[in-house]
């Protein structure tokens, strides 16, 4: 009897051997892994988690792939990353959101990894991981698994110019101002954007006001409220700082660490959450459940937002300057364009774009075409005059200098910086901005 059992166990062992030599993740090692040519370090980092993450058997003659970019001769054995010039690329990507993503193991052997931005593709490169580590794909062919980000998650009302939250909107100093509204409010992108370009002088014109991480001094820095109550208090351009999460969702957030701009210390390691200090150690849903602090560091009702959020708010209102501080090496056109569109930003574009591009060309057919027209004419007429300081590179909106200024900043300084030829203020008290361009009387900008 003791024999036959050991005779079964040994069977069963080789069985067990010979399903692992056979495995899918040991076909793997007969691919090579594509990549788009010219790919930045974000893409190019996720192509090798492949390399690195699949764990791969012990059999003879297992390699593992290698991280190719798609202007080698094409093979019949791909793993796509990201939008190649292989044709499964393409129709694998075409009803993706900005954050969705498809992993796709295709009738041909072709395995398909895309998402609708940069960012997605790698979050679905540690998917893909998951997946063939716990097994769940056993098939060369067949195989599909689809995320969508706004089935998964859900947009914070303040996210949405239509909803009652932020028609309604008042902000903590709507009683001292004749500021209309948001509901009221329809911003003059023309007139703001003469603005950004054209030096003021004598009556014609006025200042540009760059809002640093929104009405910081009013409201959590790089919150929906602040965005929102930057808009209102009239600034042309506002600042995105971004960072990704665990799960390579972008949220709006300035450091690296989240001790100083949330309730961490109260939070971590609670109900599961993480105990790091790290904002890319969280994901998107675990973050959600952190509030934002205040300057004073009180605690507030608001939650981190994502960039996508940002931009609904931001949208054909103001123009958005991105921050990337993780430097996370996604391009332009691949990451911040699909977001823009889809939140219906492209119109707060036009400054990053030019700012990155010296172009509008990858705005054609996303803008309004007489916007389009306005703002070339503005670039061409005055957006290269002057000399630039910090923060003003040359840009659209380079007749102007960029002063950064602190939450010390007051009349004083506004006067210096005024006399001394400066034209676009950088601000964290953009309230404040407003009211002593009026009682200077410059000429204010245009609802």
């Amino acid at each position: 009897m003791r024999k036959t059992v050991f005779f079964l166990l040994l069977v069963s062992s080789i069985l067990v051997v010979s399903c692992r030599t056979a495995s899918f993740s040991d076909g793997l090692s007969e691919y090579c892994v594509v990549i788009p040519a010219g790919s930045g370090t974000m893409l190019s980092s996720a192509a090798s988690r492949i390399v690195s993450g699949v764990e791969f058997g012990e059999g003879e003659g297992l390699i593992r792939p290698r991280v190719v970019t798609d202007r080698k001769e094409e093979v019949r054995k791909e793993i796509l990353v990201g939008n190649t010039a292989r044709p499964s690329s393409g129709v694998c990507s075409k009803d993706l959101g900005p954050m969705d993503y498809r992993i796709s193991v295709c009738a041909d052997g072709k395995i398909v990894i895309v998402g609708g931005t940069t960012s997605a593709t790698a979050a679905a490169v540690d998917k893909f991981v998951e997946l063939v580590n716990e097994g769940s794909i056993r098939s060369f062919a067949g195989f599909e698994y689809v995320y969508r980000f706004l089935d998964d998650v859900e947009i914070d009302s303040l996210a949405d110019p239509g909803s009652d939250q932020v028609q309604d909107f008042l902000s903590s100093w709507t009683a001292e101002s004749t500021s209309p509204s948001w509901g009221g409010m329809d911003r003059d992108l023309k007139e703001s954007m003469y603005a950004l370009t054209h030096r003021y002088s004598g009556e014609e014109g006025r200042i540009a006001v760059f809002a640093h991480r929104g009405d910081m001094s009013h409201y959590p820095e790089n919150s929906l409220p602040g965005i929102i109550a930057a808009i209102m208090s009239g600034a042309d351009t506002v600042e995105f700082d971004f960072r990704y999460t665990r799960d390579l969702i972008p949220v709006l957030f300035h450091d690296e660490n989240l001790n100083r701009l949330t309730n961490w210390s109260e939070m971590a390691g609670k109900d599961g959450l993480p105990e790091s200090v790290h904002i890319s150690d969280w994901t998107l849903d675990e973050l959600r459940q952190l509030r934002l602090l205040d300057y004073d560091g009180n605690v507030t009702d608001f939650r981190i937002a994502t960039l996508y959020e940002g931009l609904l708010v931001a949208g054909g209102r103001i123009q958005v300057s991105f921050d990337d501080k993780a430097s996370s090496g996604v391009s332009f056109e691949d990451e911040f364009i699909p977001l823009a569109a889809a939140a219906g930003a492209c119109s707060s574009l036009i400054q990053p774009v030019w700012r990155k591009c010296k172009s509008l060309a990858p705005l054609d057919g996303l803008i309004d075409d007489e916007l389009m027209v306005f703002a070339l004419h503005c670039a061409n007429e005055g957006g290269f005059i002057g000399s630039y300081a910090y923060y003003a590179d040359p840009v659209l909106f380079a007749a102007f200098n960029y002063d950064y200024l602190s939450l010390e900043e007051n009349p004083a300084t506004w006067d210096q910086l005024l006399e001394s030829g400066k034209r676009y203020i950088g601000t964290n008290r953009c309230y404040d901005l407003s009211l002593y361009m009026r009682d200077i009387g410059m000429q204010a900008w245009k609802y």
